[in-house]
C-alpha cells in the first residue's frame, strides 16, 4: 500500500506538471497558440495564429501573375531606368555586394547588417536563379542608369505567401541616389510590368483588410511591406498608388526581435491611373 500510495503521488506530480506544461504551450487566451493552429509562413518564421487572429485572414479566389521563364523576361526602361532580369554572373554578384556591404542600405533590410562575403550576397540575391522552382515564385530585376548602364539597384516581385499574403514587391537604390525620384520611377515602371503579366486564378489566404470587390473572384492585389520606421519606402508606395491597410507585428529571426510592419496594398484594377504618369516617363518594353 505504501508503494501504491507513493507511485500515486507521484503520478499526481507529474499530471500536474503535464496540466502546467500544456498551459504554457496551449494558452487558452492567447492569439499565438499551438493548438489546432492556423499556419501562416513569412521569411521571418511561421507563426501559428489562434481564432482570435486567425478572424484577420480570409481564404479567397483571385487572380495571380504567372511569372515567364527567366529567358523569357523582357528589358523596360524608364525616362531615367533600365529595368532588366537580375543575371547570375559575375558583373550583377559585384553590384549586388556593393549594395549589400552599404550599411544605410542594409539597415533597413530583415537581416539588419551587412553581407559578410561574396558568397553570402551570392546565397541571399542570385542563387535562386538557377532554379527553375523557384523562378516561378521570384520576378528579380536590375535598376540601371539608361545613360551610360551603371547598375544603381535591384527591385522585384516575390510571390511567396508573405506578411499580408499577397505577392509584394521590394527594390533597394544606392544610398548616395537616394532623394533623386529613382525608387518612385523604378516602382511605377516596375507596376507596369507586373500589370501586363499573364494571369492565372488562385486560391489564397489574405488579410480581410486586404480584400477588395464584391464578386467571387476578388481584386487581385500587389502588396508592399516596410518596417514601420522606413519612411521614405512609405512615400514611394503612396505616390505610386498603395494604400496602407494593415499593421501587424513579426517576429524577425535574423534579427532576434518582433517589429511592426505596414501593409501596403494596390489593386491590380487601380494599376490603370498611373497610365498619364508612365506615359510622362515614356516607359517602352523591348528584348
Amino acid at each position: 500500500m505504501g508503494n501504491r500510495g507513493h507511485l500515486s503521488a507521484t503520478a499526481r506530480i507529474r499530471a500536474y506538471a503535464t496540466i502546467r506544461r500544456r498551459r504554457i504551450l496551449f494558452p487558452v487566451k492567447s492569439c499565438l497558440v499551438r493548438c489546432k493552429p492556423t499556419s501562416h509562413s513569412s521569411s521571418f518564421g511561421t507563426w501559428r495564429k489562434g481564432p482570435a487572429e486567425a478572424k484577420r485572414w480570409s481564404t479567397i479566389k483571385t487572380t495571380l501573375p504567372r511569372l515567364p521563364p527567366h529567358s523569357e523576361r523582357k528589358t523596360t526602361t524608364t525616362g531615367r531606368l533600365t529595368l532588366r532580369p537580375l543575371q547570375n554572373d559575375s558583373h550583377d554578384l559585384a553590384a549586388l555586394h556593393a549594395l549589400r556591404t552599404d550599411e544605410k542600405v542594409m539597415r533597413w533590410s530583415p537581416r539588419g547588417r551587412v553581407d559578410a562575403n561574396l558568397k553570402e550576397t551570392y546565397v541571399h540575391d542570385l542563387e535562386f536563379l538557377a532554379d527553375p522552382s523557384l523562378n516561378s515564385e521570384h520576378l528579380a530585376y536590375a535598376i540601371c542608369l539608361k545613360s551610360n548602364g551603371e547598375f544603381i539597384g535591384y527591385g522585384g516581385l516575390s510571390c511567396r505567401p508573405e506578411f499580408v499574403g499577397w505577392p509584394a514587391v521590394s527594390f533597394v537604390i544606392k544610398s548616395d541616389l537616394w532623394g533623386q525620384g529613382y525608387a518612385t520611377e523604378f516602382l511605377e515602371g516596375f507596376v507596369d510590368m507586373w500589370r501586363r503579366l499573364p494571369r492565372k486564378l488562385a486560391v489564397i489566404r489574405v488579410l480581410v483588410n486586404t480584400v477588395y470587390g464584391d464578386s467571387e473572384i476578388k481584386d487581385e492585389c500587389l502588396a508592399g511591406n516596410p518596417t514601420y520606421d522606413n519612411v521614405a519606402c512609405h512615400r514611394v508606395l503612396e505616390k505610386s498608388g498603395f494604400e496602407k491597410r494593415e499593421e501587424f507585428d513579426e517576429y524577425n529571426h535574423r534579427r532576434k526581435k518582433k517589429e511592426r510592419r505596414h501593409g501596403w496594398v494596390m489593386k491590380k484594377s487601380n494599376a490603370h491611373f498611373l497610365e498619364e504618369q508612365l506615359s510622362a516617363l515614356q516607359i517602352t518594353g523591348c528584348n
